[in-house]
C-alpha cells in the first residue's frame, strides 16, 4: 500500500520548551494530500504557514529550528518530525504556540504513542519514493553522512565522546515499525559540565532530569538509568531521522553517519536536495515500503 497519509484526527500536546523553558502547545491537525509537513506559529497570527523542509532551516545551535522568516521561528522541531518520519506520515498541519515544541520527555515516544492512539488515514493520491542513483558523502570536520544504493531504507550511527559513561556506540536501524519503535524511545541526554555553558549562551534552560539523560564522567545522574541499550547512539540517530525528514521526499538507500548532529545533518539533506536529479531516480510504486500505525482508505 503506497498511498499517502495523514492522521486521523486533531491531536495536541503541552510541556515546556527544552531551550525557552516556557511552557508550549502544540496541535497537530489532518492536512490533504500533497500539502507536506507544514508549520504555524501561533504567536505570529500574521504569518503564511511554511513547509518543515531544508529552505526553512534557520539555525541548528543545539536542536532544529525553523521559520519562514527572522522572528517566526520554530525550535526543536526534530523529534516531532522523526516521530512522524517513522510512522509515514507525508501530510500534517503542525500549529506551535511558545515558540518550540514541548520537550516531553526528551524522546519521540510521547508524540509517537498519541499518533498511534489517533491512527493514521490514507488519502487517495499516490506516495512518490526515490532511489539513489549515486552515491553522495558528506564531511564536515569529525563528522560524515554516507548515502548508498540499496533496495531498503537502513541507518548506521557511530558516536564517540570523550566520556567514560557515553564512549563509543554503535546502532543501526532498518525502516519499519518494531525497529522504530526501539529508537523513538531514546531521550536527548548531555554532559553535566556542558549545562552551564548552554545556560550562558540563552539554551536548555527548561532541561531538567525528566526530560533529558545527564551523565558526569563516571555515571548515569538520572537515577532511573537508561532506558534502552546504547541510546545515546539511539538518539542521535533519532535525531537525524527528524532532520532527514526535511528533505521532503522518501529515500531508500543505506544511511551511515558518524558523528552526525543537526549542523551536519542538515548541511548533509540540503547537499542531497540541491543534487536531487544526478543522485536521486523516482521508485515503482511496488518497492515503496509503509506501514500506517492504522490506515482508513477513504
Amino acid at each position: 500500500m503506497t498511498k499517502q497519509t495523514t492522521i486521523n484526527g486533531e491531536i495536541s500536546f503541552s510541556g515546556m520548551g527544552l531551550h525557552t523553558g516556557q511552557q508550549c502547545h502544540v496541535v497537530l491537525s489532518p492536512a490533504s494530500a500533497h500539502t507536506g509537513i507544514v508549520l504555524r506559529n501561533l504567536d505570529r497570527p500574521d504569518q503564511p504557514t511554511f513547509r518543515a523542509d531544508v529552505e526553512h532551516v534557520l539555525s541548528t545551535n543545539l536542536c532544529t529550528a525553523l521559520g519562514g522568516s527572522a522572528g517566526n521561528e520554530i525550535m526543536t522541531v526534530e523529534h516531532l518530525l522523526a516521530a512522524l518520519f517513522g510512522l509515514g506520515i507525508d501530510n500534517l498541519l503542525i500549529e506551535v504556540g511558545g515558540g518550540e515544541i514541548p520537550i516531553l520527555d526528551g524522546s519521540a515516544l510521547p508524540f509517537v504513542d498519541k499518533i498511534h492512539a489517533c491512527g493514521l488515514r490514507a488519502l487517495p493520491e499516490a506516495r512518490k519514493g526515490y532511489g539513489v542513483r549515486r552515491p553522495l558523502r558528506y564531511q564536515q570536520g569529525n563528522s560524515s553522512i554516507e548515502l548508498a544504493p540499496a533496495e531498503s531504507l537502513s541507518f548506521h550511527c557511530r558516536i564517540s565522546f570523550d566520556n567514560a559513561v557515553i564512549g563509543t556506540q554503535e546502532v543501526s536501524f532498518r525502516y519499519g515499525l518494531d525497529d522504530f519503535m526501539d529508537i523513538c524511545q531514546a531521550r536527548t541526554f548531555c554532559r553535566l559540565t556542558d549545562v552551564a555553558a548552554m545556560r550562558s549562551r540563552g539554551l536548555a534552560r527548561g532541561g531538567s532530569l525528566q526530560n533529558a539523560v545527564v551523565v558526569n564522567e563516571c555515571e548515569i545522574i538520572n537515577p532511573e538509568g537508561l532506558r534502552v541499550e546504547r541510546e545515546f547512539a539511539r538518539h542521535k540517530l533519532l535525531d537525524f531521522l527528524g532532520d532527514l525528514s526535511l528533505l521532503g521526499i522518501f529515500v531508500t538507500g543505506e544511511f551511515t553517519l558518524s558523528q552526525p548532529g543537526h549542523d551536519v545533518n542538515t548541511a548533509f539533506v540540503q547537499q542531497l536536495y540541491r543534487n536531487t536529479t544526478s543522485h536521486l531516480h523516482e521508485l515503482p510504486q511496488t518497492s515503496l515500503p509503509y506501514y500506517p500505525v492504522a490506515a482508513v482508505q477513504i
